[in-house]
Formats: C-alpha cells, structure tokens, sequence
C-alpha cells in the first residue's frame, strides 16, 4: 500500500485549479496544454521568446518576483510546478503593461503576446487564462517529476535530486521493475517504450483496472485502464493511451 498522503489526482487538482491575484482581483487559472521543449514533440520556441521578451524588460527585474531564473525557465519549458507558475503568472500580469508597450504592433511571438495582452486588459482573468492556453504548458516528465519532488520522503535518498528536469531513462534505472500485477501499487510509474513517455498510477479501482495521470496529447489529464500483462515484466493497457505501449512499471516505494 502506497504510504503518501499526496496523489498523482490531488497535484492534477492544483494544476486545473491555479489561483492567482492580479491586483486586487482573485482569478482561478487552469493548465490545459501539453508543451515539451523538444521540437519532435512540437516545442517551446514561441514560449521562450515570449519569456525572454519579459526578461528583457526593467533589466530582468521580474526574475525577483518569481524566485530567479530555474523557476522562470521551467514554467515557459514544460516542467513548471503549480507553485512556480502562480508566481510566474502573477509577474506577468504585473508587467503586461510594460510588455505591450515594448512589443506592441510587433510581428512573431513576442508581438502576437502583446496582442493578447492588450486585448484583455481589464479582464484579468481571461487575460492570464488565454496567456497560460498559449504560453505555457506541461510535459509528461514535467507532471511525474513535480509529483516525485512533493510526494518523496527525506529517507528516499536515491530520489534526491528528482524533479521535473529528470529523465525518462533515471526514472527507470532508479525504480523497481514490477513483475506481476498482483504486485503493483498506487504510486507505481508507467515507462513506456524507449523511454518516449511516463505516467503515473493514481490508484487501483480492482485488481487490474488503474487510473493513470499523465500530461500527454490534450494536457494533464487522467484516464481508466485495464493492466494486461505481456510477458518480459510488459503491460499493456486497454484501451491503450496516446502513447503507444506496452510499458514497463517501475515502484520507489512512495
């Protein structure tokens, strides 16, 4: 039995159900994107122009609000936790105004931002909402990583440094490969194959049927599956995801 109190479903609430201030109004923001920095997997580029359109502004003064540049960098990448994207957010609703007279009228990213900006001033809520939809996003290692970081203990001394900048193929060597279904658990990690995607077990509703957490094709979402081994320590999961399988599910006793 899994021993965490925090679940894959409870940091998929938070990332549906951001809250921010803008101002003097409280807005509820949700992420609803796949982004990954990798081009294959349709990239970041456009996001990272619009987070460097920002740093260029007052001498990269918004980096303090947000607590320095790894927080920054993450959110625009894929691999923002909800924490850091409701500091982000919050700065970019600070200096919108700022942005939109730099860049306004401007072609390409950085002048299509300013747009959507300036079209939705005084209406902050879809401003940063429409903002978050073009802008920002979530990749799978991104959702995994984020529940690792919070879900670990002090004694996992092998999950450390785990986080959303955590690659597919560590998660799979640190992990236990789980041979049976029987054997399986909440909390248990889907790989699947050449390391290309990663899920997370939210919980079991019997013995072979899951719901699974992932951010994929559509955004940070969870589905219901049925676990059917394949032989080799594989399972297949009916009806199969977006990503195709089989996959291998690894434990880190969480």
């Amino acid at each position: 039995m899994a021993i965490s109190s925090f679940y894959p479903s409870d940091l998929l609430d938070e990332y549906k159900s951001l809250w921010t201030r803008a101002e003097s109004t409280l807005v509820t923001i949700s992420i609803n994107k796949y982004r990954c920095r990798i081009p294959g997997y349709g990239g970041t580029a456009d996001a990272e122009l619009v987070k460097d359109g920002f740093l260029s502004i007052e001498g990269g003064q918004i980096l303090n609000s947000v607590g320095g540049p790894y927080v920054f960098v993450d959110v625009f990448t894929g691999k923002g936790s909800p924490n850091g994207i409701v500091k982000v957010i919050q700065a970019i609703y600070e200096y919108r105004l700022a942005y939109v007279k730099k860049f306004s009228g401007l072609s390409g990213p950085m002048g299509e931002c300013a747009a959507l900006l300036k079209k939705n001033e005084g209406n902050p809520k879809n401003l940063l909402q429409e903002f978050c939809d073009a802008y920002l996003g979530l990749d799978c290692n991104g959702f995994v990583g984020n529940f690792v970081a919070r879900a670990k203990r002090s004694s996992m001394t092998n999950l450390v440094s785990f986080g959303p900048q955590t690659d597919i193929a560590t998660f799979l060597r640190v992990g236990k490969i789980r041979k049976s279904i029987d054997g399986m658990d909440d909390l248990d990690v889907l790989i699947f194959p050449n390391n290309v995607h990663i899920a997370i077990i939210d919980s079991f509703d019997d013995e072979s049927h899951v719901n699974v957490v992932q951010s994929t094709g559509g955004g940070p979402q969870t589905s219901r599956h049925q676990l059917v081994a394949a032989g080799n320590n594989q399972f297949t999961l009916l009806p199969p995801t977006k990503v195709a399988g089989p996959v291998q599910i690894v434990s880190y006793g969480l």
